[in-house]
């Protein structure tokens, strides 16, 4: 196909007019305000969304609706249970630690059944995860929640022990925001017609779902952008050539962190440091640190553009220091509200950047730099203090 510039930039600038005209519109009705994500909680995955999740499952939970929303989540879920069989009973709780792991949702039915349910926004797959949780709960219906849908990695349901992999539909199945999850919703909102503030809460958090599997468009947005593109066979060839390059686009855009990211470290008078893979690719990594020092500020994609987490390493590999030093530095670090918090390789402390998932690719080598500049000088702050 030949690329005709001319002819992609008209069709830009087309699109661009129709979706201004609809940001107008969504501006008049509010759709654009969403409170979860003005505090900067719509990808925590404990804090949001399974926390807000288990209380819509919770029979007892503040909604008042006692088990109906329960019911329809297996309905959904198409899990079976008595229909006359009530679950008031049924206990749900978030963040479930034990030997095996920490499990997001655990939910234990009236009628002895337990769900299992793995949420995942944007965090990867641990070694063995879903393996362990089967093995704390056996007879479990274990649930692997993703916003798409997408399946676990192998690493995820294979037992290196025993040399055997957990079946999908057998052992556990998927399921997603962008639709059981929406549909459930749609299903509580029904039920909460005539209580405003429990229906608008649940809509707020559709239209949040929305926004994250990239379902926010309205259908008349939607419909004029495709009336533009196919109305002209120069278009479609123009769409497709623009499609295909949106991941070289986005792998562009990082690229041009790297300039902003060393005047962050000018600014901070800190050193920093960029590996050999390409900024943005998966494990490409930078880090800010001080001559002298045996540990740094790194940050590294742990999924290619979508994914990027903060902490502290090691600066040499081979090098060790004690740990309770490293627990004070953990512990230091515990309640920074970068992201969710986990153990990673080696990594002293380790969190997801919660910022990069929340920030619009148009507004990226505005804020990202300035973010960045926020959470290294935090770390630096309570670093010294730890360190003297």
């Amino acid at each position: 196909m030949n690329m005709n510039h001319l002819e992609i930039k008209h069709l830009l600038r087309e699109i661009s007019s129709i979706n201004k005209k609809y940001e107008g519109f969504e501006s008049i009705t509010g759709e654009n305000y969403n409170v979860f994500r003005i505090l900067k909680v719509d990808t925590n995955e404990v804090r949001m969304h399974s926390a807000f999740i288990a209380s819509l499952l919770d029979p007892s939970g503040t909604h008042g609706q006692g088990d109906q929303f329960l019911k329809h989540f297996l309905k959904t879920c198409q899990i079976n249970y008595e229909l006359t069989d009530s679950l008031n009973k049924s206990i749900v709780d978030v963040e479930v630690s034990g030997k095996n792991g920490r499990i997001d949702i655990v939910l234990k039915l009236s009628s002895g059944d337990v769900l299992v349910i793995e949420n995942k926004i944007y965090a990867g797959d641990q070694p063995q995860q879903l393996v362990r949780y089967k093995t704390a709960y056996p007879e479990c219906h274990l649930i692997y929640l993703t916003l798409t849908g997408s399946d676990p990695n192998d690493n995820s349901i294979t037992n290196l022990e025993l040399n055997t992999a957990l079946e999908k539909g057998t052992d556990f199945i998927t399921i997603s925001y962008k639709d059981e999850i929406i549909n459930w919703l749609i299903e509580c909102r029904k039920v909460a017609t005539n209580h405003p503030i429990l229906r608008e809460t649940i809509t707020q958090y559709i239209n949040l779902i929305k926004h994250l599997t990239l379902q926010n468009m309205s259908t008349q947005n939607k419909t004029e952008i495709i009336e533009t593109v196919i109305s002209n066979p120069d278009n479609i060839e123009s769409a497709q050539n623009i499609f295909g390059l949106w991941p070289e686009i986005k792998l562009t855009i990082v690229g041009k962190l790297k300039d902003k990211i060393i005047e962050v470290a000018s600014e901070l008078n800190l050193e920093v440091d960029f590996d050999d893979i390409q900024l943005g690719k998966r494990n490409s990594t930078f880090w800010f640190y001080k001559e002298g020092w045996d540990v740094c500020f790194s940050f590294s994609f742990a999924k290619e553009l979508e994914r990027l987490i903060t902490g502290i390493q090691l600066l040499d590999g081979e090098k060790d220091i004690d740990d309770e030093l490293k627990n004070k530095i953990k512990n230091s670090l515990i309640h920074l509200g970068l992201g969710q918090e986990y153990n990673y390789g080696d990594w002293i402390f380790v969190s997801d950047f919660d910022i990069w998932e929340e920030t619009e690719w148009k507004d990226l080598l505005n804020e990202i730099p300035e973010e960045i500049k926020k959470a290294v000088a935090k770390m630096y702050a309570l670093l010294i203090d730890v360190l003297k």
